[in-house]
């Protein structure tokens, strides 16, 4: 017997099927994006490193789930734990049977599932062997995405649990759940970066390059617009109507989490700090992000309110494990863990208290009974499914998470060496500097080569971000002033920062270099 789900997926028509394949390739286009912050948030002597295992995450992702994690996410359902037809796209046409609804159904499957595993990288960026990640993406690919998103699409969360499904529209957990809890489990099990906390302090690590940072977030959110509408064309009868509140409610989120952070944090400086406000980009962007996030699993079923309150609530819940994060001296260099599990669930348990039943049904047309939220249905009854739901999930992907990064810490293919990690892994691992002009000039200034003064603007040097100062502002008014330390106790000018940056970089190689000498 063939079920649900794949008579869903044959039965997808050729204009749907071709929406899905136009606003699946703008997704795709999120993974430019991801680069760009990516590279960005880092030190220079690191871009190299990061740029690679954002590409090559692609490429193992591809073959992986061409082989294994496409049938076990969207085959034929067993026991409602795993899919078990597709394999290697086989039965995906012929014999009357149109090809296009599986082989578009497998892009748009795996451009979610590199989404997913990107995620990780930013957690494990300038301290993680080049080996790690390529065992744990074929994990993701293989094991955690398949089998979650099997659970949702067509398992055992889509049925009945107390009458009501399991209900995320566009991979609030199935993405971001996993993701998020996977760069928890990563950050927590490889160790800070050398330096980011010592003697009981906290110290900067600031990225080298503002403005890439702030176009991959703009990009990001580009390609998120695709990402919250494409399963719109998946099933139901007012297709237009549910991808335009998803459209809707992705802007509106994205405006209201974006807002909120840079209010937050200019109030939090302005009271523990400066006394006056700092307007922080970063912190402005990751909110932007945050409010994307909230809203992937409940977008075309809240009304414009609703998504302009889960905005705010995933800002705060960010600054909150952000903060949080730092107090466990648990080193997460991107904020992945806040930005994509925290959000991710506030808009997950946000399902069973704003879904509106009447927008559910629109998407649901067949189902018998639609449940909702509870201020419309009074019931708590799609409020329990999604709890249930998502710590299931949740304890699932960090499961698998611990057990590989364990795996790799064991036989030490999970952290590069000391020497690696100062000299920067580009240096060792890569053929050399991602910049190098700029970092020859660093390290003749180190050894004392004449050189003109390296003009610090033209490399778009930047030194802390704001919100790496409001965070602190925290941690000091909570725990004493030991807890936090800048790079050195000059007063925090960019020049300064930069000048800092700089040298911390440089001491890394020249000190290799003379090592070899």
């Amino acid at each position: 017997m063939v079920d649900n789900a794949i008579v869903q997926i044959l039965a997808l028509r050729e204009i749907d099927a071709f929406a899905i394949m136009i606003l699946s390739i703008i997704t795709f286009f999120q993974q430019v994006g991801f680069a760009s912050l990516e590279a960005g948030s880092i030190r220079a002597k690191n871009v190299r490193n990061i740029l690679l295992k954002t590409v090559v995450d692609k490429l193992v992702c591809g073959v992986f789930f061409y082989c294994l994690g496409f049938a076990f996410a969207y085959g034929q359902d067993w026991k409602g734990l795993i899919g078990t037809s597709f394999f290697a796209l086989e039965g995906s046409g012929g014999d009357g049977q149109a090809y296009f609804p599986v082989l578009t159904f497998f892009f748009f499957g795996y451009v979610f599932l590199i989404t997913s595993t990107t995620i990780v990288s930013g957690a494990l960026a300038e301290r993680a062997n080049f080996v790690a990640y390529l065992v744990y993406t074929p994990v993701m690919a293989t094991i955690v995405y398949p089998l979650v998103s099997h659970w949702i699409f067509s398992g055992w969360l889509s049925k009945k649990l107390l009458n009501c499904r399991y209900l995320d529209f566009a991979g609030g957990a199935s993405v971001h759940l996993i993701g998020g809890m996977g760069a928890l489990v990563a950050s927590a099990v490889i160790g800070p970066r050398k330096g980011r906390f010592r003697d009981g302090r906290v110290r900067h690590l600031p990225g080298h390059d503002i403005m890439a940072v702030a176009s991959g977030t703009l990009m990001l959110w580009f390609g998120w617009l695709g990402f919250n509408v494409a399963p719109s064309f998946l099933r139901g009868d007012s297709k237009m109507d549910i991808a335009a509140r998803a459209l809707v409610s992705t802007t509106l989120a994205a405006c209201a989490g974006g807002l909120t952070s840079m209010a937050v944090c200019a109030v939090a400086h302005h009271w523990s700090q400066s006394g006056r406000p700092i307007w922080d980009l970063h912190a402005t962007y990751n909110g932007i992000m945050s409010g994307v996030v909230v809203v992937t699993s409940i977008s075309p079923y809240i009304e414009g309110w609703g998504a302009l309150i889960l905005g705010f609530l995933a800002s705060l819940v960010y600054l909150g494990i952000s903060l949080l994060m730092v107090r466990l001296r648990i080193d997460d260099p991107l904020d992945s863990t806040a930005v994509h599990a925290g959000a991710a669930t506030v808009g997950l348990l946000a399902v069973g208290i704003l879904a509106q039943p009447d927008y559910i049904r629109h998407y649901r047309p067949d189902e018998e009974r639609i449940c909702g939220g509870w201020i419309y249905t009074h019931s708590g009854n799609q409020l329990a499914v999604q709890i249930i739901g998502t710590v299931v999930i949740a304890a699932f992907s960090a499961c698998f998470s611990w057990i590989t990064f364990w795996f790799l810490g064991r036989f030490d293919l999970l952290r590069v060496t000391a020497r690696e990690e100062e000299a920067g892994i580009d240096n060792i691992d890569h053929g050399g500097p991602a910049y190098p002009d700029f970092e020859m000039r660093m390290w003749q200034e180190t050894v004392g080569t004449p050189n003109p003064e390296p003009d610090l603007e033209a490399f778009g040097r930047v030194g802390s971000t704001g919100f790496d100062t409001v965070r602190s502002s925290f941690v000091r008014a909570l725990h004493g002033d030991s807890l936090v330390a800048n790079r050195d106790s000059s007063p925090a000018t960019p020049s300064n920062q930069a000048v800092s940056l700089v040298s911390n970089e440089a001491n890394g190689m020249a000190n290799d270099i003379r090592s070899n000498e």
